[in-house]
């Protein structure tokens, strides 16, 4: 395990991601209201990581006015693209290099990616059923 803990808490009180019983808790979380959507926070790991991020492989954030991102923590730009001008945005450059690099291990993870929340989840992405 890796010497990392809250101040106050000791590190067997921590919650690693690799954890079954931490991950069965929290794939079997009942939610009261079916539209909710709970987003976990980034637990501990205590083995290096894989890159898991699914978003630009299955979400397209797209705003009011057309622009697009690739993914839900970036702003969208004007040259990811805007659905209202151009149909093909999902498979554009910009969204081919950020799948590219989630891809390759050998390409460095953008700095705003390394401690995203969808990032390294080794479960499912909770939604209300």
């Amino acid at each position: 395990a890796l010497p990392i803990c809250l101040p106050g808490y000791p590190q067997d009180q921590s919650l690693y991601v690799d954890d079954s019983e931490v991950i069965e808790i929290i794939e079997n979380i009942e939610h009261p209201n079916s539209k909710l959507r709970i987003s976990m926070p980034n637990l501990f790991r205590s083995y290096n990581i894989t890159r898991r991020c699914s978003q630009p492989f299955t979400t397209i954030p797209i705003y009011g006015n057309g622009n697009t991102s690739i993914c839900c923590a970036i702003l969208p730009r004007k040259e990811f693209g805007n659905v209202l001008r151009n149909k093909n945005v999902w498979n554009n450059l910009y969204f081919q290099r950020i799948r590219n690099i989630i891809l390759d291990d050998s390409i460095p993870m953008p700095e705003l990616c390394k401690n995203c929340n969808m990032m390294y989840r080794p479960y499912k992405v909770l939604v209300g059923k």
